[in-house]
């Protein structure tokens, strides 16, 4: 029984073994054609990996000595093939653009203002920011606009809707946490994008690094066997730590930010002397002085004295809505700057930049894998020897 068994299963070890052996030689052939000897074969692919090594640290540190960077264009965009050798210089450019995005079209709903346009201003941003390219720009079509009376509306709804045991007046930390929820929506399908045009621009670099520094018997077979699958990782590595952040930001919202405090009170008090400035503008009256023919200008006081109660919103959940509002829109500003820095530090730096030649050809490891092949090839002949032997005992 025994004898039957091995004889029916050598075959298909002879077999598995043959596809094994084919396999490891296609990988060994992926080297180019082996050197005199192994020393020589070390030493080349040691040189061809340093060479690689110190183009890709220049780029990625900015530094554009080497004759790899050549001349620049000025005149041709930013990842045109003359400009996209200065990796770091594309990824700053490609960091602004997408921290301006995230500033201007970042939140889901445009809050149009309206006559308190100076108080709540419809962009979340300080500075003139740049004109966006096409490919970031996109995502203003992404964002609904709503009247800053509708925004209010809305929050009032769900506050309803969302009420607890919080006291008439006050409203539950959950809306915020909702409108927050709400607004930050789009970050995600921005990072995403982000993510992927930066790693795009590190493969381009990359393979042009590889036909500058390494032999072209060997560039190409190294770039799907080694470069690609490592630039894949690194991509899924960035795009796992943007799903870990903006996870973190589904959670209650939590600021020790002082700024964040200062800035609800400031808006409270601008709405509240808007408010004044305008029942001011309504009880002013000029009257004409008959002594010197100047216009004097006096506040009716009986206007003031009425309009002063209309200051005080008699409608409770009105009231908290706007609160809960202003107070999300002083959480939204400041959280955005820390995704901003989030993306381009924990997920671009670190991720798609950090250790990219290392990562993707290292000395040691190419030195490393071309022996680990050569063993795997010698063991599995010495294995097709014996199975051939075996084989030949049993016909």
């Amino acid at each position: 029984m025994l004898y039957k068994h091995l004889k029916a299963e050598l075959p298909s070890l002879q077999k598995e073994l043959n596809e094994k052996h084919r396999e490891v030689c296609n990988d060994l052939e992926k080297f180019g054609e082996k050197r005199a000897t192994a020393r020589e074969q070390r030493r080349f692919l040691m040189n061809m990996s340093q060479d690689y090594q110190d183009v890709v640290k220049a780029a990625v540190n900015g530094q554009y000595e080497h004759d790899f960077f050549g001349n620049l264009d000025p005149n041709a965009s930013i990842d045109h093939d003359s400009n996209m050798r200065r990796l770091r210089a594309v990824v700053q450019y490609l960091n602004l653009h997408f921290a301006s995005a995230m500033r201007q079209h970042g939140h889901k709903v445009l809050i149009d203002a309206g006559e308190e346009g100076k108080l709540f201003p419809k962009n979340y941003k300080q500075a003139t920011e740049p004109a966006l390219d096409d490919d970031y720009a996109q995502f203003a079509s992404y964002q609904v606009t709503e009247k800053r009376t509708d925004a209010i509306e809305r929050a009032r709804r769900i506050l309803v809707r969302f009420r607890g045991c919080e006291l008439p007046g006050t409203f539950n930390p959950l809306l915020i946490s909702r409108l927050f929820w709400e607004q930050s929506e789009n970050w995600k399908l921005i990072g995403d994008f982000h993510i992927e045009k930066v790693a795009s621009v590190c493969a381009n670099f990359v393979e042009a690094a590889m036909n500058y520094t390494v032999a072209p018997d060997v560039a190409d077979r190294l770039q799907s066997m080694k470069v690609d699958p490592g630039l894949i990782s690194r991509s899924k590595r960035a795009k796992a730590e943007l799903m870990s952040i903006v996870t973190d930001n589904k959670h209650h919202p939590i600021t020790y930010d002082p700024a964040y405090t200062a800035m609800v009170e400031k808006m409270r008090q601008k709405k509240h002397e808007s408010k004044l400035q305008h029942l001011v503008q309504q009880a002013e009256v000029d009257v004409k002085n008959a002594d010197n023919d100047k216009t004097d200008r006096y506040l009716k006081i009986d206007v003031m004295r009425g309009g002063m109660g209309e200051l005080l919103q008699p409608d409770m959940d009105k009231t908290s809505a706007e609160d809960a509002l202003d107070s999300q829109q002083a959480y939204y500003k400041e959280e955005v700057k820390y995704f901003i820095g989030a993306v381009t530090r924990q997920v671009i730096e670190r991720y798609l930049l950090r250790d990219l030649a290392a990562d993707t050809i290292s000395p040691m490891e190419t030195t490393r894998l071309r022996g680990n092949l050569e063993t795997r090839k010698a063991t599995l002949e010495n294995g097709q020897e014996t199975s051939k032997s075996a084989l030949g005992l049993f016909k």
